[in-house]
């Protein structure tokens, strides 16, 4: 009668394991381990712990991050723990937060611990000087990028040929020695620039956007014809190849001024022996003495704010005229 008894009493005991969560590589350990996680203000978290005892389970959390954080479930189908990151106050800055999760059962009551600490970062934020700049081949170029963080690192894509970034302090610099030879007068470039911060795990990005001209040329003769006392114009007209050289710049937007012997003849009001250098680049005017000149023609590109010059030598004839009289008895008529 009494093994009978005994019996029974053993069939009705049950053993219950110890209480764990199961989450992690080792379920033995995992319990009153500590883990550490790093998020960004405003993101969402989630975290579902699991265990190898569910009878009579309830899940609690404490600390700073249950401000944020809640639970929710049963343990039939599950605890959820979920949140979103709250703001951090200081531009640049984390703040630290402790969840403690408790998971308790009864008969037998038994407790299991996990405690993760949060770190919430700002959002990275990154900004440059410049989102545009006009450049050309030789043109210095000068920007800033900066970030409400300390310790990040930048880089730079799809920089213009000689341009490159600093990686630790943002700055943009170097000589253009790209060139731009295609059609039209400029193309756009296209460069990102973006600042990490690997505490954070965050990135961000921005971009310039660079329009390269071609180089500013002018084309032409460097000698030019002209006889005193007749319009440059009607000998631009009537003479032959050679004769007469008018500059020519190779890109649109150009304006000129100009010298001749070294004192200002652009434009009407500005003539030197009647002489000067209108709008369009070409050597006008009446010449009202004879020798040569030194013409300097500069070009202005009023986009890239480059510059080019031609020098061109302008020999001014007297009028052709016969410098005698045919010999013997002259009747005049």
């Amino acid at each position: 009668m009494k093994s009978t008894v005994l019996a029974v009493a053993m069939a009705a005991l049950m053993i219950i394991c110890p209480l764990a969560l199961i989450n992690g590589v080792d379920a033995d350990t995992n319990n009153g381990q500590t883990y550490d996680r790093v998020l960004v203000e405003g993101d969402s978290y989630s975290y579902s712990p699991t265990f190898n005892v569910t009878m009579g389970l309830t899940v609690a959390v404490s600390g700073t991050a249950a401000d944020w954080l809640s639970v929710s479930g049963n343990a039939t189908s599950g605890y959820t723990i979920s949140g979103t990151a709250p703001s951090v106050s200081t531009s640049g800055g984390s703040q630290s937060f402790v969840l403690n999760v408790t998971a308790t059962t009864t008969h037998p009551t038994q407790t299991a611990t996990q405690t993760i600490n949060f770190t919430v970062y700002d959002t990275l934020t990154v900004s440059g000087s410049k989102t545009s700049d006009i450049i050309y081949t030789g043109d210095t170029v000068s920007a800033t990028s900066s970030s409400n963080f300390t310790g990040v690192t930048y880089s730079m894509t799809n920089a213009p040929a000689g341009i490159s970034i600093n990686a630790s302090t943002g700055a943009i610099s170097g000589t253009v020695s790209e060139t731009h030879t295609g059609d039209g007068d400029s193309k756009t470039i296209t460069s990102t620039v973006t600042a990490t911060h690997a505490a954070s795990y965050q990135s961000k990005s921005y971009t310039i956007t660079f329009t390269m001209y071609k180089t500013v040329t002018l084309s032409g003769d460097t000698v030019a014809y002209a006889i005193k006392g007749t319009d440059l114009g009607t000998v631009m007209e009537n003479a032959s190849s050679g004769d007469f050289a008018q500059v020519s710049a190779n890109v649109g937007n150009i304006s000129y001024t100009a010298t001749i012997n070294n004192s200002n003849a652009t434009g009407t009001s500005n003539k030197v022996s009647g002489m000067y250098v209108d709008s369009n680049g070409a050597i006008n005017g009446l010449p009202s003495a004879s020798g040569d000149f030194t013409v300097v023609i500069t070009a202005h590109h009023s986009i890239s704010g480059q510059s080019a010059t031609k020098t061109i030598t302008l020999h001014a004839v007297e009028p052709l005229g016969f410098s005698n009289v045919p010999s013997g008895n002259i009747v005049v008529s």
